[in-house]
């Protein structure tokens, strides 16, 4: 985001909650300092399913992942 990129992320399905609480408090802050609406964004689900559908969707230049495989 700091350079202008889009962000998609998601968080563990065991941390549901935290992840849309986060993205909440996050998405407060970005408005209140005039960053458009999207820039961030949160999806949320079960295994590897998600991950498969975006690192194969050509929309995406670069996907980056962290934690567990």
């Amino acid at each position: 985001m700091i350079c202008g990129d889009l962000t998609m992320w998601k968080g563990a399905t065991s941390t549901s909650l935290c992840t849309i609480a986060t993205t909440k408090m996050c998405a407060d802050v970005l408005e209140r300092n005039n960053v458009p609406k999207g820039v961030l964004a949160m999806c949320s689900g079960g295994g590897s399913t998600i991950g498969e559908k975006i690192i194969n969707d050509k929309r995406f230049e670069l996907v980056s992942f962290t934690g567990s495989t």
